[in-house]
C-alpha cells in the first residue's frame, strides 16, 4: 500500500532524469511489522548508507525507529503513524499524516459545526491506545466548544454484541455517536445501533478505513446519505487535477486503485526528493535542513507545510458513506485545542 506510492514516485522522478542527474535507488526493507524487525532493519539501512528512511507504518514501530534516527542523525519520514509522540522532541523525524490530536480536534469541529451536535455518545475500545487516545482528544475538544453533554461507554476487543452498552448510550438520546475504533468492531456497532432505532449521525476516525469489510457490514443502512462520516488522510473522490492524474498513473502501474496509504507514500517520497534536489549538498544533515523548509508543497493528499515540530499543516478530509461507498464531503482544519 504505502510502498506502491513510494515506488511510483521513484519511477516518475527517475524517468525525468533523477535528482541532480543521479538516479534514485529505492532500497526496500521488511520489518515484518514487528518491533524487533523495525529495530533490526532501521540499523541495517543506516549501516548500508541510505540517505533517508521512509516508514515504518505503525506508531509503535515509528516511535522506536525515531529514537535510532535521532541517535544516528538520519531523516526519518513517517507517512502513516498517527501517535502524537512520533515527532515529539525529534529533529530528524517528519510526519506526513495528521496525528490523533489533530484528528480528534477536527472531528469535534465537524460534530459541532456541521452536524450541530446537541448530545454526543462515545463508544471506546478500552484496550486500544488508538481508540482511547482519539476519544480523549475528541471529548477534550468538544468540551472546549461549549456545554455539549457527552456520555461514554467502553468495550473490550473480543466484544461482538454491543447492544448492552448501546442501550446505556441511547438512553441519553444522543444525536451523534462517535465510534473511534477499527473497521470491524465499528461496523458492528453501527449495524447494531441502527437496529436499535438510532437515527442520528455516526462519526469515526481513520481507523474505519474504506474497506470491503466496513462497507459490507454497513451497506444495510438505507437512510438518505447514510449519515455516516469519518476522517481520512486521502480519498479517490477528492477534487483536483493532480489527484486524478495520480490515480490514473497508479492504476496504470499497479492495475488496482490506490488507497490512502498509497497517496501518503507518494507524497512522502516526492517531498523527500524535492528536499534532496533543494539541498546544497546531498547529505543526511542537508536533507534534514531542507525538509524543515518545506512549505506549500502541493501533494495529492493536500498542501503540506511543516510546523516547527515537523507536523504537516494540512486539512483533514471528511468522507461520507453513501449507498455503500465513501465519498469526499469536505475538509476541516487540523488544529487541536490545548
Amino acid at each position: 500500500m504505502i510502498i506502491d506510492g513510494i515506488e511510483l514516485a521513484t519511477e516518475q522522478i527517475n524517468s525525468k532524469g533523477g535528482i541532480q542527474n543521479r538516479r534514485v535507488v529505492l532500497v526496500p526493507y521488511d520489518n515484518e511489522q514487528t518491533l524487533e524487525g523495525t529495530l533490526r532493519v532501521t540499523r541495517q539501512a543506516i549501516h548500508d548508507g541510505v540517505l533517508a528512511i521512509i516508514g515504518p507504518q505503525f506508531s509503535t514501530n515509528a516511535l522506536a525507529a525515531g529514537v535510532i534516527a535521532e541517535q544516528e542523525k538520519i531523516p526519518l519520514l513517517v507517512p502513516y503513524a498517527t501517535h502524537v509522540d512520533v515527532t515529539k522532541d525529534k529533529r530528524y523525524v517528519f510526519r506526513f499524516c495528521f496525528n490523533d490530536a489533530q484528528q480528534g480536534a477536527a472531528l469535534a469541529t465537524w460534530a459541532t459545526n456541521r452536524l450541530n451536535a446537541r448530545i454526543v455518545g462515545v463508544i471506546t475500545n478500552a484496550a486500544n491506545d488508538y481508540s482511547t487516545g482519539l476519544s480523549k482528544q475528541f471529548i477534550k475538544d468538544l468540551s472546549s466548544r461549549g456545554r455539549i453533554p457527552t456520555f461514554q461507554e467502553y468495550y473490550l476487543p473480543e466484544a461482538t454484541d454491543f447492544r448492552p452498552i448501546l442501550a446505556k448510550i441511547l438512553s441519553h438520546h444522543p444525536d451523534v455517536l462517535f465510534v473511534p475504533g477499527y473497521n470491524f468492531d465499528s461496523s458492528l456497532i453501527i449495524q447494531q445501533a441502527a437496529g436499535m432505532g438510532f437515527t442520528g449521525y455516526f462519526l469515526g476516525g481513520d481507523g474505519w478505513a474504506d474497506t470491503e469489510t466496513f462497507r459490507a457490514l454497513t451497506k444495510g443502512e438505507k437512510r438518505k446519505g447514510n449519515r455516516i462520516f469519518a476522517s481520512t488522510h486521502w480519498h479517490s473522490t477528492m477534487p483536483g487535477i493532480a489527484n486524478q492524474r495520480f490515480i490514473r498513473a497508479f492504476v496504470k502501474r499497479f492495475s488496482t486503485q490506490p488507497v490512502s496509504g498509497s497517496a501518503l507514500g507518494y507524497d512522502t517520497a516526492n517531498v523527500l526528493y524535492d528536499a534532496i534536489n533543494a539541498s546544497p549538498q546531498i547529505s543526511r544533515g542537508a536533507i534534514r535542513n531542507a525538509l524543515e523548509r518545506v512549505s506549500n508543497f502541493q501533494g495529492v493528499s493536500g498542501t503540506i507545510t511543516f510546523s516547527h515540530d515537523h507536523e504537516p499543516q494540512k486539512k483533514i478530509i471528511i468522507v461520507e458513506l453513501i449507498d455503500g461507498k465513501f465519498q469526499f464531503r469536505s475538509t476541516v482544519d487540523a488544529e487541536a485545542h490545548e
